[in-house]
């Protein structure tokens, strides 16, 4: 895919994606392990009734009787060996082990979708629902926690990718939890942000986008904290969204951006992302818990 493709547009597919954790490790000192790799064998004692698999298998045989001389003992085993080999690729191609005959347990179960590129959109669910961890997918921050495995395919503009790591300079992340240099300014966040990213004339970009997302005010106010009183909550949601913005992503991701904050102050934020969406044409995907009527209104796609 070329680099001009991926700049003009980005469009982001999933199909069959499974999502469980290992129901065994319940704390968090236990002994971390990578995902073990599949077992045909046992795969095959398990599903060789399966009526796909068992209808493939048995045109093979079929195909193995008519081929074997009975008196050639070589060719035989040797029509066997592949006969086991195709039967096995039947299996790894064809055959998906059920969510509910797991050892684990399933978080997201075969969910298909496409987010068009330049869209806004919103993952609308209750709390424990696997939006965050779908996002996470998506974003390509599903390798967090070792003991979370994932199958499913990703694809950018029709094309299959393992994950969107070779593109995070694309994308942008806003956790529900805010990162920001609580000591710090909204300006100085932004320049730190924009320095540590080897933006080109970052100051100038940080003066742009405090102009852009209303935050003149309380430029050279201090972010704070519970202790220290700085900035407002939907001031610091906007800030959030500026040091993300500040390396010019084609697409933003953001959990639960309005929690935390009034009903006012949430319909602000998301309509400043709007705009951003309509001025930028920067793709918003976006997790929200109970949004308002006035919020849905704002987005391009909603998915329940």
């Amino acid at each position: 895919m070329s680099k001009k493709n991926i700049n003009s547009d980005f469009t982001i597919g999933f199909s069959n994606l499974i999502v469980w954790v290992d129901n065994k490790k319940c704390c968090g000192c236990s002994k971390k392990s990578k995902k073990p790799k599949k077992n045909l064998n046992s795969s095959y004692e398990s599903y060789k009734n399966s009526l796909d698999v068992k209808s493939s298998i048995n045109k093979l045989k079929s195909s193995l009787d008519s081929k074997v001389n009975k008196d050639d003992e070589d060719l035989e085993n040797k029509l066997k060996e592949d006969l086991t080999t195709e039967i096995k690729e039947i299996i790894e191609e064809e055959s998906e082990i059920p969510v509910e005959e797991r050892s684990e347990i399933p978080i997201l179960k075969s969910l298909n979708g496409i987010i068009p590129s330049g869209n806004m959109t919103a993952i609308i669910g209750s709390s424990g629902s696997g939006k965050t961890t779908l996002m996470n997918f998506l974003s390509s921050r599903s390798n967090w926690d070792p003991n979370m495995y994932v199958d499913g395919e990703l694809f950018i503009n029709g094309k299959l990718v393992k994950s969107l790591s070779k593109y995070k300079h694309m994308i942008g992340y806003v956790p529900q939890e805010d990162i920001l240099h609580e000591e710090a300014t909204v300006r100085e966040n932004l320049e730190i942000y924009g320095r540590l990213r080897k933006i080109p004339d970052y100051k100038n970009k940080a003066q742009n986008l405090i102009d852009e997302l209303g935050l003149t005010k309380c430029a050279d106010t201090i972010i704070g904290n519970s202790m220290v009183r700085g900035v407002s909550g939907g001031e610091r949601k906007r800030a959030c969204i500026a040091v993300e913005l500040i390396s010019d992503p084609k697409i933003i991701f953001l959990d639960e951006p309005t929690t935390g904050i009034d009903a006012f102050t949430a319909l602000e934020v998301m309509t400043c992302l709007k705009k951003l969406n309509q001025e930028r044409k920067v793709g918003v995907i976006t997790i929200l818990h109970q949004p308002r009527q006035e919020i849905i209104d704002l987005f391009d796609q909603v998915s329940v």
